[in-house]
């Protein structure tokens, strides 16, 4: 069962990942008069939804802090930040950290997807070779 959900976890990482990018490009296709900001937003939303079924995955599974601390922080970092920086009148340079915070997102997004935090099941300690000699 653990594993299933480690798998489940390292799957909705490389959907935030793939989110990301796609938020990158969305955001410039609206730059260029492509399509509407609302396309961004739903993104968005959706990457939240994303990164709370991973954050429920990553405590289901407890393999590692590491992967636990970085799946909140992608949690925080798309919910209260990356609303807050994009809706809440602030000075120009704060709310400019939105893309610096997405960028954060996608760092620790493949980090979790691909990296040492990868949600993995330890092995336990009566399976481990010993060894004699």
């Amino acid at each position: 069962m653990k594993s299933t959900i480690a798998r489940v976890h390292t799957v909705l990482a490389w959907l935030a990942v793939l989110g990301s990018i796609v938020q990158f490009f969305m955001i410039a296709l609206f730059i260029f008069n492509r399509v509407n900001l609302e396309v961004h937003a739903t993104t968005g939303r959706v990457l939240e939804g994303v990164a709370a079924l991973m954050l429920i995955a990553a405590l289901i599974i407890r393999t590692s802090r590491r992967t636990t601390w970085y799946s909140v922080a992608v949690f925080l970092l798309l919910v209260p930040i990356q609303g807050i920086l994009a809706y809440v009148d602030l000075p120009g340079f704060l709310n400019a950290l939105h893309a610096v915070t997405g960028t954060l997102i996608l760092w620790l997004s493949y980090l979790l997807a691909a990296g040492n935090a990868r949600a993995t099941i330890p092995v336990n300690s009566a399976f481990r070779q010993t060894s004699t000699g």
